[in-house]
């Protein structure tokens, strides 16, 4: 697709259940108007936690899934929802700014909404940054969970995500693929066929950033 004139990353999470035929039934509504772009991923806490850790194995007892109560605990832990969406909206900056309000509206009846543009997104990079560095001080890192009501895990996760919505591939996204294989995930050069996750391995396609 051609550069738009403007593009905003959002994010929406959902920590009720009962909201959640009801916001599928927005998103719908807001996709139909043009208000969002098909290009919606709609992931729920596993699918997340397969992106900032190791399974926990330790948390099974002697079961064959998470508890309830287990994934309550880690999502408590990194700061994350039951269900979490994210999408681009694209156009001039009239069109966005008339789609962040649909979607504030719309959406914000059912969790928090947050927008990141290329501005936005390079102040929260320089904020990864720093929490990062001070991860190991004391009083500090609670005060950054409190502030962005985040994990540093999940926090670093966002970074990723945004360029893929402007259509730069990444691997980061990979890292789901091993979220069950016993070991650390490779920093780099991701493939799930090669490390034998059980996934296959798929024809890789280029695109190019809009």
């Amino acid at each position: 697709m051609p550069e738009p004139e403007d593009f905003n990353c959002f994010i929406c999470e959902l920590d009720d259940e009962g909201g959640w035929e009801s916001m599928m039934d927005s998103l719908r509504r807001l996709t139909l108007s043009g208000m969002v772009s098909a290009n919606v991923h709609i992931v729920n806490d596993l699918l997340f936690l397969a992106q900032l850790m190791e399974y926990p194995y330790d948390l099974l007892r002697e079961n064959t899934y998470l508890s309830d109560e287990a994934r309550a605990r880690l999502r408590s832990r990194y700061g994350i929802a039951r269900w979490t969406v994210t999408g681009g909206l694209y156009g001039s900056s009239a069109q966005v700014r008339v789609a962040r309000r649909a979607l504030s509206l719309d959406l914000g009846r059912f969790g928090r909404v947050r927008f990141l543009n290329d501005r936005t997104m390079r102040l929260f990079e320089a904020f990864v940054r720093l929490w990062s560095k001070v991860a190991d001080l004391p009083l500090l890192p609670q005060l950054f969970r409190l502030i962005s009501r985040s994990s540093l895990e999940k926090a670093g996760a966002i970074p990723h995500v945004y360029p893929i919505l402007k259509g730069i591939p990444g691997e980061h996204i990979l890292k789901f693929a091993y979220f069950k294989k016993r070991g650390p995930c490779p920093a780099a050069n991701l493939d799930p066929a090669r490390a034998s996750t059980g996934h296959r391995r798929e024809r890789s396609h280029s695109f190019r950033p809009h």
